[in-house]
């Protein structure tokens, strides 16, 4: 049987706009004590602008809406087809403290919302305290204009 979870999360919505810059950036995000950090290194933009939007709420249609014990959904949308180079992740994640980490196993699952289609293997992260740390897969990663990425974090 899987850990259930102590404790519970609000409810929140927050976004930011990011320039994409080509040697790659740190784009932290956080809302009533939940955080993300986006990592991406180097790529193939010029002079772009993102959105990341973190959200607990979650989409109501596609792959992403029916993730079994979703807990956090972190948003990227970009306005150009732009190539990663690895790492493009979001880690770590970070909980608020009334909220119990402790014996709970997490996963990060990227998908493409505008084709429907996971992007990637689902990896798992490691816990320290209130922060999971989840580690990217080694493979490029293309992003089509204007469609949203939307990365599920679980726990159980």
């Amino acid at each position: 049987m899987l850990p259930v979870p102590t404790g519970s999360l609000p409810t929140t919505d927050a976004t930011t706009t990011f320039n994409v810059l080509s040697g790659g950036a740190l784009v932290p995000l956080s809302s009533m004590g939940i955080g993300g950090t986006l990592q991406y290194a180097s790529n193939n933009a010029f002079s772009n602008t993102g959105t990341f939007t973190l959200t607990t709420t979650g989409p109501t249609s596609g792959l992403a809406s029916n993730v079994p014990n979703a807990l956090v959904y972190f948003e990227v949308q970009l306005p150009s087809a732009i190539t990663f180079v690895p790492p493009f992740t979001i880690s770590p994640v970070v909980f608020p403290t009334s909220f119990s980490t402790s014996g709970m196993t997490f996963t990060e699952t990227l998908y493409d919302q505008n084709s429907d289609t996971q992007i990637g293997s689902t990896v798992r992260g490691t816990v320290s305290g209130q922060s999971v740390t989840f580690t990217p897969g080694s493979g490029s990663f293309t992003t089509k204009a204007n469609d949203v990425y939307v990365a599920v974090v679980t726990g159980a």
